[in-house]
């Protein structure tokens, strides 16, 4: 056989060869991304079912502490507490030292731990329901889903995960953005003052024992 002859054949074997190289390629990133979604979504079922488990079984007028415990454990755990502390701050944040920043995290997972322990209490026959998810970029996955109260308009909740670690970076009930409005009125109280006086006052009323004592 002669080489004029073998020279088409082997430019539609390459042809052929690459083309299903990159469809199998394709399936495989789709795989991957489809893999992302469900693990995301799971991960939002379970921190709900966790959360919701928690004020069922509990009374908060009896048991705050015990709340206020197992959700900054949530909190710790399910979101990615130090990415919002940046996305909270903004520019100030490159200009804390680093044990300003670890208190500032720490403070700021006890203030959303008391407020989500009391706004909780209202969901006890709350039912969660995960509707969907897509990727809103490569690095983050946006979760949709529906929490619903007897004789209320059911909340939309849109949760936005990190995929590098599948942690929260943040949760938005209807439109409002949580870390945004966090943001907003941390940054005001900061331009009222300084940040050293912002960061005096914050620290001092998120401390743990404090937020402890005013329970109620």
């Amino acid at each position: 056989m002669s080489r004029l002859f073998l020279f088409p054949l082997l430019l539609v074997f390459n042809f052929w060869n690459n083309e299903h190289l990159y469809t199998y390629a394709s399936n495989i990133e789709n795989l991957i991304k489809d893999k992302e979604l469900e693990q995301s979504k799971e991960t939002i079922r379970v921190l709900a079912t966790k959360a919701l488990n928690v004020v069922k079984t509990k009374d908060i007028n009896k048991d705050f502490e015990v709340i206020f415990d197992e959700f900054l454990n949530l909190l710790n755990q399910y979101f990615a507490m130090n990415n919002i502390a940046i996305l909270v701050l903004k520019k100030y944040w490159r200009q804390m030292k680093e044990n300003d920043k670890k208190e500032f995290i720490s403070n700021l997972s006890n203030m959303l731990s008391r407020t989500y322990s009391i706004q909780f209490a209202n969901f006890k026959e709350a039912e969660f329901k995960v509707t969907g998810a897509k990727h809103k970029s490569k690095k983050q996955i946006l979760v949709y889903s529906k929490a619903s109260v007897p004789g209320k308009e059911p909340i939309q909740i849109t949760w936005t995960i990190w995929n590098k670690t599948g942690k929260i970076l943040d949760v938005n009930v209807g439109s409002v953005s949580i870390v945004f409005e966090l943001s907003q009125g941390i940054l005001a109280k900061v331009a009222e003052s300084s940040l050293a006086r912002f960061l005096k006052d914050f620290n001092e009323t998120n401390e743990r024992k404090n937020l402890l004592k005013h329970a109620s």
